[in-house]
């Protein structure tokens, strides 16, 4: 949910300067929306998220594929060659060696911002008995009730973040943390405040590309 609004508020914004906007993906597959300055291509988007995100939950037949944040990113770097704003919205489960070398890729002629999307819970979790965990498609129940359990999940999440913020910021990519407890529109006002300007390229962006995973 948190990305679909980031992907909404996004796609308005960028209309509202006179950008083009296009793109959208989820775990199963990738869906590009074609570029254009209008209000039909925003809707278009938004339409394409709303389904998608209304496609997640167990027993829809959704499984979750990692892989496909890398088939995105792909698909962005082809209709994004050069002088464009990019942004990648997506919780970068599944991020790897390959991902980092096509966000450099992109980055090389492109300002790419990344909003990474995160559940506070799963780096605090709290001291309940047991809690029910999935990945779309089957469901686990993790005894967090017990110390160690809370431990270990905590610390495989917070060592999972580290990297990827370690690449993002070698790369000089600015990282918009957005948390799925708070309200979207109230941290990308917060966040989008702080960013700074574009790294120098001469000419304007006029098109701007979202890959959401």
């Amino acid at each position: 949910m948190t990305a679909a609004e980031a992907a909404a508020i996004g796609a308005w914004r960028v209309l509202g300067v006179g950008d083009r906007v296009g793109a959208v993906f989820n775990d199963r597959d990738c869906i590009e929306v074609r570029a254009r300055r209008s209000r039909a291509t925003v809707l278009q988007i938004l339409a394409a998220v709303v389904t998608q995100n209304q496609a997640l939950g167990v027993g829809r037949g959704l499984v979750s594929a990692p892989a496909m944040l890398n088939t995105a990113l792909d698909h962005a770097r082809r209709r994004a060659p050069h002088d464009a704003a990019v942004i990648i919205i997506s919780d970068f489960d599944g991020a790897d060696a390959a991902t980092r070398d096509m966000v450099a890729a992109l980055a090389r002629h492109n300002d790419v911002v990344a909003a990474m999307v995160h559940d506070p819970l799963q780096s605090d979790l709290p001291p309940s008995a047991s809690m029910t965990v999935t990945d779309g498609e089957l469901q686990i129940r993790l005894d967090v009730g017990r110390d160690s359990v809370r431990k270990s999940v905590s610390q495989l999440t917070r060592d999972r973040l580290k990297g990827i913020f370690d690449w993002t910021r070698e790369l000089g990519i600015p990282v918009l943390p957005l948390s799925a407890a708070e309200d979207t529109a109230a941290q990308l006002r917060r966040l989008l405040g702080g960013l700074p300007a574009g790294r120098g390229r001469a000419a304007p962006h006029n098109q701007t590309e979202a890959a959401l995973g």
